[in-house]
């Protein structure tokens, strides 16, 4: 799916998902391709990635409203696509029969898991670890014609702010596997050059914000991480460089590795 029609399958999920947009966080790549309207970003000399699936945070309980999130993405023409054995079932919210461009609800998970899934508000949610970080202190991005078709009124959306963001992909890494590893790489060493003059403002939100709301364990790794991740050129660097580089924009392991090293020591005192 091209740039543009991706712009404009967001901007159908955006006024489909409209009533609640306020209880929503939007993470994952679309929070990244969103980065670059934050004042705090930098003009960016490389495209964003391009990514098939919407990542939305939602909490466990919604107040009711008039109709619920299913009926709302069914009249705006999303189908489900069901995996696995749960129940509910982990659910693909994809826009008409074409699997290049869905949806996928997650919420946190709290404790040892019961389940791996649940719904709210009608729609089949995942439950995963360390997400709530990505709850914390979200962002209002303004989005706007002609860059997203919403009509002639600007739409407020909620995304993860940067630097829960990269805590989330560095507490995950470990457990992803080596393609999506690889690509978390990029999202942390693409993050970190948008706001590459940014970076003290992201350790203050850190400091005040991101490190009182969770574990004090998984603070004390993320400090440690930039050196523990990055200290060297490792074979995830090495495939993050080829995931670049298959985009159009090379970039090399070191310079992969030296961004995200620097950058991160920076953001996580």
């Amino acid at each position: 799916m091209k740039a543009a029609d991706e712009s404009a399958a967001f901007a159908r999920l955006v006024l489909a998902l409209r009533p609640y947009l306020g209880d929503l966080v939007l993470i994952g790549g679309w929070a990244q391709r969103l980065f670059r309207l934050h004042p705090w970003a930098q003009p960016a000399e490389f495209p964003p990635l391009l990514t098939q699936d919407v990542d939305v945070a939602i909490p466990k309980k919604l107040s009711p409203r008039a109709e619920g999130l299913r009926t709302l993405l069914r009249t705006a023409g999303f189908t489900e696509r069901f995996f696995g054995e749960d129940h509910p079932p982990v659910t693909h919210y994809q826009l008409g029969d074409d699997a290049t461009f869905y949806v996928e609800f997650l919420t946190p998970l709290v404790g040892p898991p019961k389940t791996s899934t649940s719904s709210v508000a009608g729609v089949a949610v995942q439950h995963l670890r360390h997400l709530a970080i990505l709850m914390i202190e979200p962002w209002s991005i303004s989005l706007s014609p002609p860059a997203y078709p919403l009509g002639s009124t600007p739409i407020e959306v909620r995304i993860a702010n940067a630097t829960g963001y990269l805590a989330q992909k560095l507490l995950v890494l470990d457990r992803r596997n080596p393609d999506d590893r690889a690509k978390d790489i990029l999202y942390i060493h693409d993050t970190l050059l948008t706001f590459g003059r940014s970076l003290a403002d992201l350790e203050r939100l850190w400091i005040d914000r991101v490190a009182p709301g969770i574990h004090r364990n998984a603070a004390r790794m993320l400090r440690g991480s930039p050196g523990a991740l990055f200290s060297q050129t490792t074979d995830p660097a090495r495939a993050a460089s080829r995931v670049a580089t298959a985009a159009g924009r090379p970039v090399t392991p070191e310079e992969i590795a030296a961004v995200c090293r620097t950058g991160l020591a920076r953001v996580f005192t």
